[in-house]
Formats: C-alpha cells, sequence, structure tokens
C-alpha cells in the first residue's frame, strides 16, 4: 500500500496513482473507473508530495549525486574504449548540464551586413511612429 506522510491510500486510490504515474491520462483514468476528471485530479494532487523551495533542493541534489554515480560506474567503461558506455557519459553530461542550467540558450541579436544589430520595433515605438505620421500630415499649411 502507498502511504503519502501519514495518508494511507485505499486500493481504488492507489489503483488511480499508479495508473498517472505509468502515464495514463487522467481522461482515461476517469473513464476506465467511471468518475469525474475532476476526481481522478483530486486523489492525484492528494497523494503527490508537496514540491516546496527545500524538497526541490534536496531532489535536485539527489539526482546529480545519482548522475555522480552514474557517471562514476561507466567512466572507465568508456575510457577503455566501451562505445556504449561512452554514449551513457555524454547523456548523463547533458543531462547533468540541463539541470544546472548550462545549455540556457545564449541571446542572438540578428546582424545585417556587419551593421549594428536589428531590433524589432515595440508596440510603444510602433504607435509613436504612427502619431507622429499623422501629426505631419495634419500640420497647417500656410
Amino acid at each position: 500500500m502507498v502511504t503519502n506522510g501519514n495518508e494511507v491510500m485505499g486500493a481504488r486510490d492507489e489503483e488511480i496513482f499508479n495508473a498517472r504515474v505509468a502515464g495514463q491520462s487522467m481522461r482515461r483514468i476517469a473513464y476506465e473507473h467511471r468518475m469525474d476528471v475532476a476526481e481522478v485530479q483530486s486523489i492525484i494532487e492528494r497523494y503527490t508530495p508537496m514540491m516546496d523551495a527545500r524538497a526541490r533542493a534536496i531532489a535536485f541534489g539527489i539526482e546529480l549525486e545519482r548522475l555522480d554515480r552514474l557517471t562514476q560506474t561507466f567512466y572507465e567503461k568508456a575510457q577503455c574504449g566501451d562505445v556504449q558506455a561512452g554514449m551513457l557519459c555524454l547523456r548523463i553530461g547533458e543531462r547533468r548540464a540541463a539541470l544546472l542550467g548550462l545549455d540556457t540558450p545564449k541571446r542572438v541579436d540578428l546582424v545585417t551586413n556587419g551593421q549594428e544589430a536589428m531590433h524589432p520595433q515595440t508596440t510603444t515605438e510602433r504607435i509613436q511612429s504612427v502619431l507622429s505620421l499623422q501629426a505631419e500630415n495634419r500640420a497647417p499649411e500656410h
């Protein structure tokens, strides 16, 4: 029986929770159990652990430790020429970089023919441009 803190799930709720953990959609679960999607969602929310900042930090640290252990396991094999171990080390490194935010895309400004970067006009700039054109057209002629 699955527990969340002090709460113990009933058999039906456990089946619903396990189906969702296994990737089944809430709509499908609701259909199979003849209930509303909102009821399924309520059950899933009740048994899903809350992730406050502290819990996230702990989960983050544990995940990094897992990646370190996996790297340690396959690194020597990769160094000895095991191609699959090398590919796993690469994947583990990619996952670590993603977790640490090292793969965040950098800002890229469009440049034309070596000239300064082109920035799209903001809506405020476009409005000001239109108002200026209207003001020029309405200027009294002498």
